[in-house]
């Protein structure tokens, strides 16, 4: 149950525009802050836009993380930190594979977590002054009439072309990347690598599930 939560934000908050060449226009991704909180009113308005393609089909929702999230998601990062300790002995190929094969597996997951979609509230934290600053922190609270409130933690990293990507989040203070590395290395320990890069690709070429209790 707490990891469909946490998917489910992810899905929720951690989204991009209303059609791509019209978000790359409006998204400032030179100030991490304003990105997120562009992505996220972007997103609701897709999701109610295109609702009718996506009752028709749910995984449209796939086509739709493809087109308006992944640009935004600094997911070769999070692969290799997915990976761990393996990181070191994989070869180059490995590697390169390994994050294909984790970028699909997150658009399958971020397109299950948008099925339980039921127009939630998203507040965000204030801005702060980047400076310098590499690596930052957005605060986020998801409210929901029938739930208790859900504090999220964005973490977002400055690219070389000054743009800000998002990579992990932190849900009442669990890390999904940290769950993540942690569950890979027994499945990548228990199975080796190239078997894992099979499961994750399998993983993420089934259809989109939506959970109907989670979306009630």
């Amino acid at each position: 149950m707490w990891k469909r939560v946490i998917t489910g934000i992810m899905g929720l908050v951690f989204m991009v525009g209303s059609y791509t060449v019209m978000a790359d226009d409006k998204v400032n991704t030179a100030d991490p802050y304003a990105m997120m909180e562009t992505v996220a009113n972007q997103t609701f308005d897709r999701f109610k836009a295109d609702t009718a393609k996506i009752e028709a089909d749910k995984n449209y929702l796939k086509v739709v993380v493809e087109e308006e999230l992944m640009p935004h998601v600094d997911y070769r990062y999070a692969g290799l930190k997915a990976m761990g300790r393996h990181v070191r002995a994989a070869t180059k190929e490995q590697r390169q594979q390994f994050v294909e094969a984790f970028r699909a597996y997150l658009i399958t997951t971020y397109a299950d977590a948008l099925g339980s979609y039921t127009d939630q509230t998203v507040e965000f934290g204030p801005s702060r002054p980047v400076g310098n600053a590499k690596d930052v922190r957005v605060y986020v609270k998801i409210l929901d009439a029938s739930r208790p409130e859900i504090n999220v933690e964005f973490r977002l990293r400055k690219q070389k072309d000054n743009s800000w990507k998002a990579y992990d989040l932190k849900a009442e203070g669990i890390s999904i990347l940290r769950s993540k590395t942690e569950e890979f290395d027994g499945l990548i320990r228990q199975h080796g690598l190239d078997k894992f890069i099979e499961m994750l690709n399998e993983k993420a070429s089934e259809p989109v599930k939506v959970d109907e209790k989670a979306a009630a």
